[in-house]
C-alpha cells in the first residue's frame, strides 16, 4: 500500500508555525499521531491525516511519523515545530489515512495512532 500510494513531501515549517499561532492546544513531544489528530481543524480548514515515515539528514534511519496536509497539498508537521532547527533536510513519505477510518480506529482502540498499517490491511483485504 505504501509503495503504491505513498507520497514524498517536504514539510513547510513556516506555514506550520503560522497555523499554530493562536491555537489553544500545543503539540506534544513524541505524540505525532495525537498531534496530527488534534490539530486537524486549524486556521479555518480541515487538514488531512498522513502517516508514514520521517527521514531527516541528522537521523540514522527513518522513523514512523504522523503529520497533516492542507487543501493546497502542503505538508504541515506540528510535532516538528518542537524540535525543528532548520539545519537539516527533512522528507516525509507516507499515505493519507481517511478521517472516517481514523475516527473509527480512535473509537475502537482509544489510541490516536498509528493507523496506516491497519488501514492498508483493510484495503488489501477489500481488493
Amino acid at each position: 500500500h505504501l509503495l503504491e500510494h505513498g507520497e514524498v513531501m517536504t514539510p513547510d515549517m513556516e506555514k506550520t508555525r503560522s497555523m499554530l499561532k493562536g491555537q489553544y492546544q500545543e503539540p506534544e513531544v513524541k505524540a505525532c499521531y495525537h498531534n496530527s489528530l488534534l490539530m486537524r481543524f486549524v486556521d479555518g480548514q480541515t487538514l488531512d491525516l498522513y502517516e508514514g515515515f520521517i527521514i531527516r539528514s541528522d537521523l540514522m534511519m527513518p522513523i514512523e511519523h504522523g503529520w497533516n496536509r492542507d487543501s493546497d497539498g502542503t505538508a504541515i508537521d506540528f510535532t516538528a515545530t518542537i524540535w525543528e532547527r532548520g539545519d537539516c533536510q527533512t522528507i516525509l513519505f507516507g499515505c493519507q489515512v481517511p478521517d472516517e477510518f481514523a475516527m473509527q480506529m480512535m473509537n475502537e482502540t482509544s489510541q490516536s495512532g498509528p493507523y496506516l498499517f491497519k488501514y492498508a490491511n483493510r484495503e488489501s483485504a477489500n481488493v
